[in-house]
Order: structure tokens, then sequence, then C-alpha cells
């Protein structure tokens, strides 16, 4: 029964807290948020974006082409023989 009543009294006590911190913040001027220039919007052609897109992904290619493969060895049938 005193732990019914201690949750009462407990709930009570923390709902003035938040109705007065409420009314406290209602009573506050509102904050100014102050923003720059708006960015400019570019706006590109869907051809323009598909051929950009095939460049990047040809010069990628061209990249995997000049690396190595770190895992070539996994490929060659006589790789317990090497050192």
């Amino acid at each position: 029964m005193f732990e019914y009543l201690g949750a009462l009294l407990g709930m009570h006590q923390a709902d003035g807290i938040i109705s007065s911190a409420q009314a406290e913040e209602s009573s506050q001027k509102p904050q100014v948020v102050q923003m720059g220039q708006p960015r400019p919007v570019y706006r590109v052609s869907r051809e323009q974006r598909f051929e950009a897109i095939r460049k990047r992904f040809e010069r990628q290619l061209e990249e995997d082409k000049n690396t190595p493969d770190p895992h070539a060895d996994m490929w060659d049938k006589d790789w317990i023989n090497k050192p």
C-alpha cells in the first residue's frame, strides 16, 4: 500500500514539474534561426547524368585493369608447389 501511495505522489509531482516546464517553455520568445543564402540548384539533363555515370564507370574499369588482383594466387592450379 505504501508503494502505491509513493508511486501516486511521485507521478503527481512529476506531472507538476512537467507542466511547469511546458508553461515556461511556451512563455519564451521563439528563437530566430539565421539562414544563409540559398545554394543554387543546378539542373542537369538526363543525358548528362547518364554520360557522367558512363564516364565514371569506364574510369573505374580502367583503374581495375591496372590494379593487380590480390587473390590471383588462389586461381593458380600449382599453388601448393609455390614457395
